[in-house]
């Protein structure tokens, strides 16, 4: 497919839709690569995405979806900078992103997408500050994230997807409460989450990622029974083929944990 894009872009350089074309497949190209653990390779196509987005963004200011094509590029070489553990360039990343966030959520405030994208830009940089010990600034990021969502949640209750990302919030503000050692508001945060990532499961049985994010809450609860709970989804999800490499090594660190 890269070839392809390449190929066409190379000899329509003027065709914008060609080079937006070309940027996405830099972007799958990366997500392989870091997915592989190959940051240098991913580093490199995420770069070339970044490069054909600015330049498709500074040509046309107005474009709104050109605006967002750059937001998500600097958030995905904010996420391998993170990944990297090159903070400062993370950061620089993540607030590039966010600023366009912002932009584009207050010009058109009606536009769910947009909303999403903005809590989505300030979960990354609370995450970012959580990594640099930055407390008060991740309180800060996650609790903008955390509005965001809820309304969302609120304003069309039987959007699934918004309903998973309230279980996300919840438990990112349940992760921060417990760094601060504030155990009853993170416990208070991880039971919110776990509510709704039960009605979830219930509802659509064979979604595994549904599935998935039942487990990552009642391991946030951390009681014994969660664990165990947790555990016998997982190995049914193995036994399905639903997990990756990274989610199968948790079983005997769990099955260790309960022995």
């Amino acid at each position: 497919a890269l070839k392809i894009r390449e190929r066409l872009a190379h000899a329509e350089p003027d065709r914008a839709n060609y080079q937006r074309d070309l940027s996405v497949a830099y972007c799958n190209m990366g997500d392989l690569y870091r997915a592989l653990g190959q940051g240098e390779a991913a580093r490199n196509a995420y770069q070339k995405d970044l490069e054909i987005a600015e330049r498709l963004a500074c040509a046309e200011p107005d474009r709104a979806d050109y605006q967002r094509d750059l937001s998500v590029s600097y958030n995905n070489m904010g996420d391998l900078y993170r990944a990297l553990g090159q903070g400062e360039a993370a950061r620089e990343a993540f607030q590039k992103s966010l600023e366009i966030a912002k932009s584009l959520a207050r010009t058109e405030p009606d536009r769910a997408d947009y909303q999403r994208d903005l809590s989505v830009s300030y979960n990354r940089m609370g995450d970012l500050y959580g990594d640099l010990g930055q407390g008060d600034d991740a309180r800060n990021a996650f609790q903008k994230a955390f509005k965001i969502t809820e309304r969302l949640a609120r304003a069309e209750p039987d959007r699934a997807d918004y309903q998973r990302d309230l279980v996300v919030a919840h438990g990112k503000m349940g992760d921060l409460y417990r760094a601060l050692g504030q155990e009853k508001a993170a416990r208070n945060a991880f039971e919110k989450a776990l509510e709704i990532a039960e009605r979830l499961a219930r509802a659509e049985p064979d979604r595994a990622d549904y599935q998935w994010d039942l487990v990552v809450t009642l391991i946030n609860r951390a009681g014994p029974a969660d664990l165990s709970r947790a555990l016998t989804i997982m190995r049914e999800l193995d036994a399905g083929g639903s997990l990756n490499p990274q989610q199968q090594g948790l079983i005997p660190a769990l099955e260790n944990l309960l022995e």
